[in-house]
């Protein structure tokens, strides 16, 4: 069991720094984007500054960081410590118990009355 949690553990730590990864490569990717287009902000021809704006769109509309999912690949689920009592269960309610010749009841005053 052991041996299954670490390798658990080593299969979980490798997609999360695979995902760390591509978020590092998505994000260097959008600052990119970012400084050209405040560069492009400075072109003053307009036949220039189209031919920018059209560049953005398509490195916009192509960039990772928009199909990325943030969500995390892994979880712990902690199934590994999970106990299945349904065995135990059933068999406490099999239990047939023999009645009683009365009703035990507790009143206020913590006597017992049959």
């Amino acid at each position: 069991m052991i041996s299954t949690i670490k390798q658990e553990q080593v299969r979980k730590s490798q997609e999360l720094q695979s995902q760390l990864s591509q978020c590092n490569n998505a994000l260097e990717n959008s600052e990119e984007l970012l400084e050209f287009a405040t560069r492009s902000l400075d072109i003053k021809e307009p036949e220039e500054f189209s031919k920018a704006a059209r560049q953005i769109k398509d490195r916009v509309t192509m960039a990772s960081a928009f199909r990325l999912s943030l969500k995390p690949k892994v979880s712990d689920n902690m199934t590994h410590l999970m106990v299945d009592f349904s065995q135990e269960r059933q068999m406490l309610q099999t239990l047939k118990f023999l009645p009683g010749k009365c009703i035990v009841t507790w009143e206020l005053s913590n006597k017992k009355s049959c």
